[in-house]
């Protein structure tokens, strides 16, 4: 074979293999397009539910009343409790530090809670239960003495600046009040739990200002007296 058909010969070959590398890379890119179009499909499919009620076996909050997609809200029990004044208030259970207590409640089991107040005893707030007779309480639970409660009073402000951040003006809403924790540990116990209380009163529950209640609360229940055999639950 002579050098000038020898190097057509090669010519012809490094062309076709072009064509051929070509030809892979439009394939490799149509497959990668596909993988990533299937990809995104399957995550916006993979959403799950999002809209009308979410069922019991879905919740990861046992005690919840009702998880609603649609509206992006959930309803939680209350349980009534009593400020150092004698003012009534109202708090709800998240959390608890013994794996038994949580399963029982129906609230997450967070051991490390019962860590807090090693190093930060004013975290824990120390409460006392009521002891009434069978009589005066035949089905709802004891009420909580509180040391501190929250002020849910004051407006929270975020103004912004001229360019957004930093703020030009600012003020923090609802406030600790003296020795208030939302964690709690019933005195003689060594269980923690997260029970932060969401109102305070009796009625005329503020959910538009959030005078007398959580900035999140969209609406308060107080079930009436229970009747015999029963127990009625109040929300939030």
């Amino acid at each position: 074979m002579s050098s000038l058909s020898f190097r057509k010969s090669l010519v012809a070959l490094f062309v076709l293999a072009a064509l051929g590398l070509t030809a892979s890379v439009v394939l490799l890119s149509r497959s990668s397009g596909s993988a990533a179009a299937a990809a995104r499909s399957s995550q916006v499919g993979g959403l799950g539910q999002t809209s009308g009620l979410l069922p019991r076996d879905h919740l990861t909050l046992g005690s919840a009343i009702q998880v609603n997609l649609s509206k992006q809200t959930v309803r939680l029990p209350i349980y009534p409790g009593k400020a150092p004044d004698g003012t009534r208030v109202w708090f709800t259970l998240l959390d608890a530090s013994d794996a038994g207590l949580a399963a029982d409640l129906g609230v997450n089991y967070a051991p490390k809670l019962a860590n807090l107040a090693i190093g930060c005893p004013e975290c824990v707030q120390e409460v006392t239960l009521e002891s009434p007779t069978p009589q005066q309480n035949r089905f709802g639970p004891a009420v909580v003495n509180f040391k501190g409660v929250p002020d849910f009073s004051p407006s929270r402000v975020a103004e912004p600046g001229p360019t957004g951040f930093p703020l030009k003006r600012f003020q923090p809403g609802a406030v600790a009040g003296p020795g208030y924790s939302p964690f709690i540990r019933i005195a003689g116990s060594h269980v923690v739990y997260s029970a932060p209380i969401v109102a305070v009163g009796d009625r005329d529950f503020d959910v538009h200002n959030h005078i007398n209640t959580s900035d999140r609360v969209l609406g308060v229940h107080i079930a009436p007296p229970s009747p015999p055999g029963k127990f009625l639950e109040s929300w939030v």
